[in-house]
């Protein structure tokens, strides 16, 4: 696959590492199939992730998908116990509240007729928490 995409998350705490890469597979959790989950018989998943700053509510990550599981970050996270903030699915309780802050912050793809590149940003709304607190350079390929 061609496509390549990054978000923002600010997830619950203080995350150390700078730079990590979570290489768990993802399927349906066995105990409630709305959720998915890390299993061991679940499908090959990738997430790169780059701490940006720290914010009064928690830290702000740039996630870059080696591959596109469903929930692929959302899960990948709360597993490492680095809950995305506003999760009503994945996060403990006390995380739960407000709007979800994951964001989809950049898309770049192959046209399927031309083959050019096509890349896309998207600058975070206000109710992002870390809206502005980051140099979009920061998402460039990490």
């Amino acid at each position: 696959k061609t496509a390549e995409r990054r978000y923002l998350a600010v997830v619950a705490g203080n995350v150390e590492r700078e730079r990590f890469l979570i290489d768990m597979p993802i399927g349906r959790d066995p105990k409630n199939r709305i959720r998915m989950g890390v299993v061991p018989d679940g499908k090959f998943a990738r997430t790169h992730v780059k701490r940006l700053t720290r914010l009064d509510a928690g830290t702000l990550l740039a996630c870059r998908l080696e591959t596109g599981r469903t929930h692929q970050i959302r899960v990948h996270l709360a597993y490492h116990a680095m809950p995305v903030l506003g999760d009503a699915l994945y996060a403990p309780k006390a995380y739960r509240e407000g709007p979800l802050q994951l964001h989809a912050a950049y898309l770049a793809f192959d046209h399927p007729t031309d083959g050019s590149r096509r890349a896309f940003t998207a600058e975070p709304d206000e109710e992002f928490l870390g809206h502005g607190a980051y140099d979009p350079a920061a998402l460039d390929p990490f």
